[in-house]
């Protein structure tokens, strides 16, 4: 009988030494600069993640370990799914392909409005004009669709008309040419010369009490309208939001 307590008390000394061998050797062999995924007998992945602080120094995270179950890593792929799926189904296929022919006419519009500057201005202003028009244009900016594109293309041409038609009529007509009109998505945006101070601004107040559904700018936004001085003419630009009618 002594020989069977004897026996049972030096095994499970010789059980408890070894659990604490391999425990200590399992710890010293992890790296605290590794990111370790490891498969757990219990279909399980144990991450030891590693952060960088302000040094530049990667330390061990404290506390208990990570567990992510593979059971939730497929509920969190098909909900992930499924939520793609409903956002795909909230918009239809035209929309999709409008607004990507948005950000490619934003582009080649962006290209011919700083051709026209470049072809008009001397480098060093011309290089600040499109700084400004980059950073204020409706077009440039604003990929968002406000009516239907058929509609759309429709109120463009005619719009566009229409303001060149205003400006031709107007009295200050001479002092200020027209490089470009563009108008698209409720906005439209007009570059020119003008040749006297102030008749551009003249022109501009004009056009927002003659054009219908005008949006009038709000004081302290975004600039409607800047302008270059080179000598003696000045490099304008302008721009003009509506309403849906």
């Amino acid at each position: 009988m002594k020989k069977v307590v004897v026996f049972a008390i030096v095994f499970s000394v010789v059980l408890i030494s070894a659990y604490k061998y391999f425990n200590t050797a399992e710890r010293n062999s992890d790296s605290p600069h590794d990111l370790e995924v490891r498969h757990m007998p219990n279909a399980e992945l144990e991450l030891q993640q590693t952060k960088v602080d302000a040094t530049g120094d990667s330390r061990q995270v404290t506390g208990s370990s990570v567990f992510i179950s593979i059971d939730d890593i497929e509920k969190s792929v098909d909900s992930a799914a499924e939520s793609a799926g409903e956002m795909g189904n909230g918009s239809s296929a035209q929309e999709k392909n409008v607004s990507y022919e948005l950000v490619l006419w934003s582009e080649d519009y962006k290209k011919e409005i700083f051709l026209i500057v470049d072809e008009n201005m001397p480098q060093h202003s011309a290089d600040f004009m499109k700084l400004l028009i980059n950073k204020n244009s409706s077009h440039i900016n604003n990929n968002e669709l406000k009516q239907d594109p058929a509609i759309d293309e429709n109120w463009a041409y005619i719009m566009e008309q229409d303001i060149r038609s205003l400006i031709n009529q107007h009295q200050l007509k001479a002092e200020f040419d027209i490089l470009s009109v563009t108008c698209k998505q409720l906005s439209c945006e007009i570059l020119g010369i003008e040749y006297t101070p102030q008749s551009w601004q003249k022109i501009y107040v004009s056009l927002l009490t003659a054009l219908p559904n005008v949006v009038f700018p709000d004081v302290g936004g975004t600039p409607s309208t800047f302008s270059i001085n080179e000598g003696a003419r000045d490099l304008v630009f302008g721009r003009i939001s509506f309403k849906r009618s």
